[in-house]
């Protein structure tokens, strides 16, 4: 699970002992209070950390860490992670709501959420495009391969 600490706050001004209240003393003390642990709908199951670009697979509805998913399909695997069933469409879909409720706890909880890497080079967003057409053609594909082979088991 991952463990995130809260980011550093800086002191408005050096407080002397008279000006000394329980406000300053936790405001001094909260970057000493324990690690937070994200709630567990904001980890990734692939990576065990905090989701910053979730994306969901629609055949599976689980959300995972859009670069942990990416290299999982990469790597040749046609099952979803979570559940192990057989992924159809493993186009991954922003999932907006999760981004925005995680955003605004990482806000509450003080922390800096890193930035998305928006920024992709030419190579990925040429391949998005023909990712998508071989996705597409491997689903139909699956679904020939699943009429087919029941005629040559009847022997």
């Amino acid at each position: 699970m991952a463990v995130l600490e809260p980011k550093a706050r800086r002191a408005q001004h050096q407080p002397n002992k008279d000006d000394y209240s329980s406000v300053t003393a936790d405001g001094a003390m909260r970057p000493l209070k324990k690690p937070l642990n994200p709630p567990p709908e904001f980890i990734c199951p692939l990576s065990g950390h905090l989701m910053i670009d979730p994306v969901i697979i629609s055949s599976s509805g689980v959300t995972f860490e859009r670069l942990f998913i990416e290299n999982w399909l990469k790597d040749g695997n046609w099952t979803c992670p979570q559940t192990g069933q057989l992924l159809f469409n493993t186009t991954p879909i922003p999932n907006l709501l999760i981004k925005e409720i995680i955003s605004n706890w990482c806000v509450e909880q003080g922390i800096q959420l890193p930035t998305t890497q928006q920024d992709v080079d030419e190579e990925t967003t040429i391949a998005n495009p023909d990712r998508r057409c071989l996705s597409s053609l491997l689903e139909k594909l699956f679904r020939f391969m699943k009429k087919i082979i029941p005629l040559f088991s009847r022997g």
